[in-house]
C-alpha cells in the first residue's frame, strides 16, 4: 500500500514538472515574441581613442536604426559596421538597462591623400592604407600626386604607394612638406624652389629619413662640401636617395 502511494505522488510531482516547464517555454516564448516586435528605446554610441563622436563617422547608419525593432538591431548593425571602411573595429553590448545597446567603434587614423591633380578628387588614405573616403577638397593633409588610376573606396594601397605615404608623412612632420609626386620607381618632394629630394618606393624608410636630414644639415651648415656643391646650392640641387650613398647634382626642370 505505501509503495502504491509513493508511487502515485512520484507520478503527479513528474507531470507537475512537465506542466511548470511548459508554463515557463510558453511564456518565454512570448516574451521573445514581444521583444522582437518592440522598438530600440536607446542606442549608445561611443568613439574609443577620439575626441570625435559616433555622428562624425557613422551618421547615416545611426539614423537608419535608431527606430529599429529591439531583436534585428544587432544583426544589422553588425553587418552594416563591418562594411564600413572607416571603422577599424567595433563591439556591440546588450543595455537590459534601458532596453537598448551600446556600440562602441574604434575609427581608422586619418593619415594623408593621394590625388591626380590639384583638381581633384581627393582620396583620404588610413594608417593602415585603406581609402576611407573620396573628397573634392584636400582636408590639409600631406598629399600625394600619382599618375594611376584611382582606387575604390574601401580598397587597400600597394605596397609602393604607402611607402611613398609614409616617407611624405615624416617629411612633412620634419620639415613642412605638404606634397609630393609619385612618379614611375620614385617619390619626388620639392623641399623650396632650390632642393629637390628623388626617394625611393621601398627600402628602410628610417634610414632614408635619417639620410636625407644628414644630408640637408650638411649643405645648410657647409659643412664637409666641395665647390660643386656649393654651386649646386646657389643655382638649385637635387638629391637622389635612391643609392647607397646619395647622389647630388645640379638641379634641372
Amino acid at each position: 500500500m505505501k509503495s502504491e502511494y509513493y508511487f502515485c505522488n512520484s507520478k503527479n510531482f513528474f507531470n507537475l514538472r512537465i506542466c511548470f516547464l511548459s508554463l515557463f517555454l510558453f511564456v518565454s516564448s512570448v516574451v521573445i515574441f514581444c521583444i522582437k516586435l518592440l522598438p530600440v528605446k536607446k542606442i549608445t554610441c561611443e568613439v574609443v581613442n577620439s575626441s570625435k563622436d559616433c555622428s562624425y563617422y557613422i551618421p547615416e547608419i545611426l539614423d537608419h536604426y535608431k527606430n529599429s525593432k529591439f531583436y534585428s538591431f544587432y544583426k544589422n548593425m553588425y553587418l552594416e559596421l563591418k562594411k564600413e571602411v572607416i571603422i577599424k573595429d567595433f563591439a556591440i553590448y546588450l543595455d537590459l538597462i534601458n532596453f537598448g545597446w551600446i556600440v562602441k567603434i574604434i575609427p581608422r587614423k586619418i593619415c594623408c591623400a593621394i590625388a591626380k591633380d590639384q583638381a581633384g578628387p581627393f582620396l583620404i588614405v588610413s594608417q593602415d592604407g585603406y581609402v576611407i573616403s573620396r573628397k573634392f577638397e584636400n582636408l590639409n593633409l600631406p598629399l600625394i600626386f600619382v599618375e594611376t588610376e584611382l582606387p575604390e573606396k574601401g580598397a587597400l594601397l600597394d605596397e609602393k604607394t604607402m611607402f611613398a605615404l609614409s616617407i611624405l608623412k615624416d617629411m612633412h612632420f620634419i620639415y613642412g612638406v605638404n606634397f609630393g609626386v609619385l612618379n614611375k620607381d620614385r617619390l619626388v618632394i620639392e623641399l623650396d624652389a632650390k632642393k629637390r629630394v628623388l626617394f625611393p618606393l621601398k627600402g628602410e624608410k628610417d634610414l632614408l629619413i635619417g639620410g636625407i636630414m644628414y644630408v640637408l644639415n650638411r649643405l645648410e651648415n657647409r659643412y664637409v662640401i666641395t665647390k660643386q656643391e656649393i654651386s649646386f646650392l646657389d643655382s638649385g640641387i637635387e638629391i637622389d636617395m635612391r643609392f647607397t650613398n646619395p647622389v647630388l647634382r645640379q638641379l634641372t626642370n
